[in-house]
């Protein structure tokens, strides 16, 4: 599916996405997604609601983890975001489109606890610098995989309760 959140007057917007209705291969595209926080109120900022509120922990450096082609280990920081490792040790691998399947089926393999959300920058145009975000969550087989544009910085908000994810 193709999202476009764009509207005259900036307000929030709230993004359901569905168990199933998305995955590695036919992942969610949401364009004009706001992280602006419109009037200078970061609750303005548009939200995911997907099944779980679990930001995944970060991790004590890099993990090794079971390799998937050009992806071997990964590092989770502040916030859910991933960055991935073209080593088991961890040297820095940017995400572009000829290792994007690679990143999606590392962490359908390796991140392995239900609801489990991370999010990871990527270079989806193939020219260098990243371009968009992607947010992914382990909803056992039928895993939920969205790709936000123009967003490469961004990273996952604290929910409030069973409330949808922020992203800020």
């Amino acid at each position: 599916d193709t999202l476009n959140l764009g509207e005259g007057a900036a307000a929030m917007d709230t993004v359901v996405l569905q168990q199933g209705a998305s995955g590695a291969t036919y992942y969610d595209y949401i364009n004009n997604f706001d992280v602006t926080s419109t009037g200078g109120i970061a609750a303005n900022n548009d939200r995911l609601d997907v099944r779980s509120n679990n930001i995944a922990a970060s991790t004590a450096g890099y993990v090794n983890g079971t390799d998937a082609g050009t992806v071997m280990s990964h590092s989770i920081g502040a916030g859910g975001i991933v960055t991935f490792g073209s080593t088991n040790t961890g040297t820095p691998l940017a995400v572009t489109p000829t290792n994007l399947a690679d990143a999606l089926s590392y962490l359908r393999t390796n991140l392995t606890h239900p609801g489990e959300t991370v999010a990871f920058a990527a270079d989806t145009d193939g020219v260098g610098g990243n371009d968009a975000l992607f947010v992914y969550q382990n909803a056992q087989g039928w895993d939920i995989v969205a790709r936000l544009d123009g967003i490469p910085t961004a990273t996952l908000g604290t929910p409030t309760a069973e409330g949808p994810k922020p992203i800020t």
